[in-house]
């Protein structure tokens, strides 16, 4: 679809920012008059979705590239680059199992899914590589759906990327799916929400499975619904998360559960989550649906500490379903 700087006024957000070449505006009015003032600059500008995602991407008559994201729709962020790499940027879906891994994120002492990658796309591409991922997942998190993007001077296909990867790859790291990305997608900025499922064995302890599940006493599983709606909607979860970050409001979209025979999966549905968040929050909801505590989760949330809620549910029951763009 091509866009004119008419359409990018009349669908601006009320709280529209804009990244102009690296200069950030988060005034909505100087985003405008910066449209207005400009308005050869946001003409003839082709734009389109990239496999399904609710951002458009594209690039302009002089050739400056577009990322356009969009709230209630209408423009809310708006990012202009006229420099943007000379690479080509790939973009994959992975998935990995977290038991052996110290999280996803590089460390230097540690084996992490992002080292072990970065390490053979270095030897591929022949310069120092390092890509960007999705979701931070903990040491011991697995993960079905982690998405990453890197950038590469090579010319492979598609198919023959997957393949190489996975043949260098550890037999704890597949790649299930490889595209070529526009050049200002971005794996983590460019999330709209992220599914995580965390699965609890209702049954009788099994050692092959101890690394991918949490074996929990009986519990009320109506206790656990109504405790699982109180997590819905936008939340200070300073009373769920470790660490120093100053925002720790998130929204969740989905808080359920699913059961099939004697395993249950808890699932959260978010516009992202903080360090150690989910596994906070399955603890307390296994303490509060096995009748082992008097309080419930909305009161753990207003509570907005850390003195009920220390302990984390153990890693490997928590996996990355899927990431939403």
């Amino acid at each position: 679809m091509i866009y004119n700087s008419r359409d990018f006024l009349e669908q601006l957000h009320d709280h529209a920012a804009m990244k102009f070449n690296g200069e950030v505006i988060l005034d909505p009015n100087l985003v405008r008059q910066r449209i207005e003032a400009n308005s050869d600059d946001f003409n003839e500008v082709d734009l389109e979705p990239f496999i399904g995602t609710n951002t458009l991407y594209g690039e302009s008559r002089k050739h400056w590239h577009f990322k356009i994201g969009f709230s209630e729709a209408k423009i809310k962020r708006l990012i202009i680059d006229r420099n943007p790499p000379a690479g080509r940027r790939i973009m994959a879906e992975i998935s990995y199992d977290g038991t052996m891994f110290f999280g996803f994120q590089a460390q230097s002492q540690e084996r992490t899914v992002q080292s072990d990658i970065d390490a053979i796309l270095t030897e591929i591409n022949g310069f120092p590589s390092r890509l960007r991922g999705a979701s931070r997942t903990d040491a011991g998190v697995h993960a079905h759906g982690q998405v990453i993007d890197f950038e590469t001077a090579r010319h492979f296909s598609a198919d023959k990327w997957r393949y190489i990867l996975n043949r260098r790859l550890p037999d704890d790291i597949h790649v299930k799916t490889v595209y070529f990305a526009p050049v200002l997608f971005h794996s983590r900025f460019d999330v709209l929400a992220k599914e995580y499922r965390y699965t609890l064995n209702l049954g009788e302890y099994d050692p092959l499975r101890r690394n991918y599940e949490w074996t929990v006493d009986e519990l009320d599983l109506g206790t656990l619904e109504k405790n699982l709606k109180q997590l819905l909607g936008s939340h200070d979860f300073t009373s769920f998360c470790t660490g120093d970050k100053e925002d720790r409001v998130r929204t969740i979209f989905k808080a359920d559960y699913e059961i099939e025979d004697d395993k249950l999966q808890l699932v959260f549905i978010g516009d992202g989550f903080l360090h150690h968040m989910l596994r906070l929050i399955v603890f307390q909801l296994v303490l509060i649906a096995s009748g082992k505590v008097d309080y419930d989760i909305e009161s753990l949330i207003n509570d907005m500490s850390r003195r009920r809620t220390t302990r984390l549910a153990p890693s490997g029951g928590l996996c990355l379903e899927k990431v939403i763009y």
